[in-house]
């Protein structure tokens, strides 16, 4: 039907169009599974059929989300007819046709907008880099303004959209084929964690060090304070992969003192690594199924979404900024049954595990949630010793083996010039469930200065002349 012939007023569900006459193979199979027995207008044979309008709705919907309408041409761009054509394997003949039924069904919003004309016989598409995720987007803007605003507990959108764009998740795999869930523990690429704790005072530094899974570990709920990924009054544990990002995250001043402790994971613990949501390697299915096109727009907003909950909080906005991700580590620690989340450092400037793929190390933040943050207990009559020079206040280096117990009595003992701290502690009992944190070494650093990274920018300053709407700055000095 050429678009002289072509009727504006033909009834939905003529003409027909049977499978046979259809390349794409979901549309196929949907018109030989769900299709009335009619006789095709294009081929003349009576077989399983959808409508114009039945396809035209597939079409239009993959045209929305897999291309932008210029309409223009250029060397990236294709006709509207074409597009229709190669996303349906359907002749020119029939996508002519379907085309000019998506025209007269716009028609009304082509004239309130007479410059936005989609399916006009001279518009021409261009491939998106990406899926459109608009609806995704706003549905994560109203959850962010919902929390902070509105609804903060027993928040119902929020957890109904979480749910959505986290679903499958075991199912995701990167670009290098890797899972999204990283497993740390016994065997693994993440077998210890560290975490750092800044200390301007040398009391409260010496009991760290005599006390260490107390004062290194996870705090105690009642003395939490909200963070990145917990609200106030709920203990996760903050940690990193290197002691190095450890040492970063914490910003140490200059003249501090700060304790890194080595955690080893005594359990097989699954995380979800949000860098790795970046990579997502895209699905393989049909642009017309509509479960596919979503599938395909959950892991592109995922991968907007590692950036989000990622992307470096001034203090003065961290009350409200860290509302999203508190609730999203919430949702992932009782929803999706996961251990803790991976994420990068922006403090230390590394992009998690991909970094590895440069420099070998894999060096990122860790947060388990609070199922998995007790540290094993301590048991009587180990020693910790200050390598340091005789007398020397700053504990340089401590490597031994503890857990956490009742208070120590502490007794300092010389040998051979070096100090030595001996704890007797009361012994774990015998029955205590094993915790999935070891504290094994803990070392004391003395930060002798602070580095910034940072880049620069040129700032030009120039008077406004008289009717002159350029943003310039006017130059206000007395």
């Amino acid at each position: 039907m050429t678009e002289e012939e072509h009727d504006p007023s033909l009834a939905p569900g003529d003409p027909r169009l049977c499978s046979w006459c259809v390349g794409e193979p979901f549309l196929r199979e949907q018109i030989e599974t769900e299709g009335s027995i009619d006789i095709c207008h294009y081929c003349g044979v009576a077989d399983r059929t959808f409508s114009v309008d039945q396809v035209a709705d597939r079409i239009a919907a993959a045209l929305q989300t897999f291309y932008w309408d210029w309409g223009q041409d250029s060397s990236s761009d294709s006709p509207v007819a074409q597009v229709i054509a190669r996303e349906a394997g359907i002749g020119p003949e029939i996508a002519e046709d379907i085309r000019q039924f998506l025209d007269a069904r716009y028609s009304s919003a082509e004239k309130a907008n007479p410059d936005w004309v989609p399916y006009a016989k001279d518009s021409y598409y261009s491939p998106r880099e990406s899926v459109d995720t608009r609806d995704l987007n706003a549905g994560w803007h109203r959850f962010e303004t919902s929390l902070k605003h509105e609804n903060r507990f027993f928040n119902r959108h929020g957890e109904d959209f979480l749910a959505l764009i986290f679903t499958g998740l075991d199912d995701h795999i990167t670009a290098r084929g890797n899972s999204v869930i990283v497993e740390v523990g016994p065997g693994t690429s993440y077998e210890r964690l560290y975490r750092a704790r800044v200390f301007e005072d040398s009391d409260e530094l010496t009991r760290a060090v005599l006390q260490p899974d107390r004062e290194i570990g996870p705090p105690p709920p009642q003395r939490a304070r909200a963070g990145r990924m917990n609200p106030a009054g709920v203990s996760v544990f903050y940690g990193a992969t290197s002691s190095r990002v450890a040492l970063a995250e914490v910003r140490p001043p200059s003249g501090s003192k700060v304790v890194v402790g080595a955690f080893e994971v005594r359990i097989r613990l699954r995380l979800l690594d949000l860098s790795a949501l970046e990579h997502l390697r895209p699905a393989v299915g049909s642009r017309l199924d509509p479960e596919y096109v979503e599938c395909l727009k959950r892991a592109e907003f995922l991968r907007k979404l590692g950036l989000q909950l990622s992307k470096p909080v001034m203090p003065s906005d961290e009350v409200l900024s860290y509302l999203p991700t508190q609730a999203v580590a919430n949702y992932l620690a009782t929803a999706a049954g996961l251990h803790g989340i991976i994420y990068p450092s922006v403090q230390a400037g590394l992009s998690g595990r991909f970094a590895a793929a440069r420099t070998g190390i894999h060096e990122t933040n860790v947060v388990l949630f609070p199922s998995v943050t007790r540290v094993q207990a301590m048991k009587k009559g180990l020693s910790v010793s200050n390598l340091g020079a005789p007398g020397e206040p700053i504990w340089q280096s401590v490597s031994r083996n503890f857990f956490l117990g009742e208070e120590p009595e502490v007794k300092i003992e010389d040998e051979a010039g070096v100090q030595y701290v001996v704890l007797e502690c009361h012994k774990e009992p015998e029955d205590a469930p094993v915790a999935p944190l070891f504290l094994s070494e803990i070392s004391v650093l003395s930060v002798k200065a602070v580095r910034v990274d940072a880049e620069s920018s040129t700032v030009s300053r120039y008077p406004k002349t008289e009717g002159d709407n350029a943003p310039g700055l006017e130059d206000n000095r007395q």
